[in-house]
């Protein structure tokens, strides 16, 4: 949606267009048939994985960028309305038409057919609608990043938990989560991951979405399309005037300690379980 929209209204993204819905439409229809035809191309030729797998088929699914938008005054319709009318347009257009007819139910989680395995969410930031619809805008109480977006660490939860809710059959996969912060330290990457990631976590301990997946944006800094070099999103920060050197963020660092508790958790947990499992096969022995 991010390429039709920023592709043919804005006209930021390549072809350039602007205020351009026909052109829009004929962009997000032909989308759309171009990754059906993929998800049936894969799911006929990967009926396993390749050696060396887990064993089972592809996953596949989109990538949809979603912004969590909210009315800024709750009791009132009209920002309810806008907020509903452009959560419903830009962010669940496509998945809609991705979800609308299943036929069979026996893909790899029971959706062949849709286009969808699961459900991928590109998420960064929320907005808020004020001024009785008439304004969108980013909530002030928030920091923002160098691309301006409010760094709403509570949103990534807020996400994941409505589409749960709205398409429940199907996991969660995170795959763009991240701020551009050219800080040095970057205390904004830091405080912005750290808060998320544990709204994250308790929307799956908790609330029992099932997220299979969190990729973060970026690994190292990149191109963003309309915006060149100078935005950085990487955990490892690129010197582009200095042979293409690469050093570790703060973000980066904390990452790697989050990723680290969560290994020791997991590894003391299955070993907690095969201890238990010990225990009742021996006491399941001795009373036969």
């Amino acid at each position: 949606m991010v390429v039709a929209a920023i592709g043919w209204l804005s006209g930021e993204f390549p072809p350039g267009k602007q205020n351009d819905f026909p052109g829009m439409m004929r962009a997000v229809d032909t989308m759309v048939e171009m990754h059906r035809s993929a998800f049936r191309a894969l799911h006929e030729l990967d009926t396993i994985a390749w050696p060396g797998g887990q064993g089972k088929p592809c996953l596949v699914s989109v990538a949809q960028n979603v912004v969590l938008w909210s009315p800024g005054t709750p009791w009132l319709p009209t920002e309810a309305l806008v907020a509903g009318f452009v959560e419903g347009y830009y962010n669940r257009w496509v998945l809609e038409r991705l979800l609308r007819a299943r036929p069979t139910s026996d893909g790899p989680l029971g959706a062949r057919g849709s286009g969808l395995d699961y459900i991928g969410l590109n998420h960064y930031f929320s907005q808020v609608v004020l001024f009785g619809g008439f304004v969108i805008d980013f909530a002030s109480r928030f920091a923002r990043s160098d691309m301006d977006w409010s760094l709403d660490p509570g949103s990534l939860h807020e996400v994941v938990t409505q589409y749960h809710k709205w398409a429940p059959e199907l996991p969660i996969v995170i795959t763009e989560h991240g701020t551009a912060d050219n800080s040095a330290p970057d205390v904004r990457r830091v405080e912005f991951l750290q808060k998320s990631l544990l709204g994250l976590r308790e929307a799956v301990t908790a609330g029992d979405v099932p997220v299979i997946g969190y990729t973060h944006w970026a690994l190292i800094d990149n191109f963003e399309w309309a915006k060149g070099f100078t935005p950085r999103f990487g955990l490892y920060r690129v010197d582009w005037k200095n042979n293409l050197r690469r050093e570790i963020t703060g973000g980066g660092r904390r990452y790697q300690q989050i990723i680290a508790a969560n290994v020791e958790a997991a590894e003391e947990e299955r070993a907690a379980d095969k201890e238990r499992a010990s225990v009742s096969a021996a006491l399941s022995s001795g009373r036969a």
